[in-house]
C-alpha cells in the first residue's frame, strides 16, 4: 500500500490571498462563519462562483484545479 507523500511548502503572500478568496467563497456559499448576514442573492452568487473562470484562475494561482475545488464543494 502506498503512503501519501505530503509536501510542506511555504506559501507566498499572493498565494495566501488566493487561498483566502477560495475559502471566503466556501464560507459564503455555505453560510459559515460568525454573523453571516448574506442575502439569498449573495449566497447564490457565491455558489455560482465555483463554476466560473474566476474560480479557475484562483485555483491556478494556488496550484490546484477547479475540478478538485468543485469536488470539495459538492461533497
Amino acid at each position: 500500500m502506498e503512503k501519501a507523500v505530503t509536501e510542506a511548502r511555504t506559501r507566498s503572500p499572493e498565494e495566501k490571498i488566493w487561498i483566502g478568496i477560495i475559502q471566503q467563497a466556501f464560507e459564503d456559499a455555505f453560510e459559515l462563519g460568525v454573523g453571516h448576514n448574506l442575502s439569498i442573492a449573495e449566497i447564490s452568487q457565491a455558489r455560482n462562483w465555483f463554476y466560473t473562470k474566476a474560480c479557475s484562475e484562483a485555483c491556478d494561482h494556488v496550484g490546484t484545479t477547479r475540478d478538485h475545488i468543485l469536488k470539495l464543494y459538492n461533497t
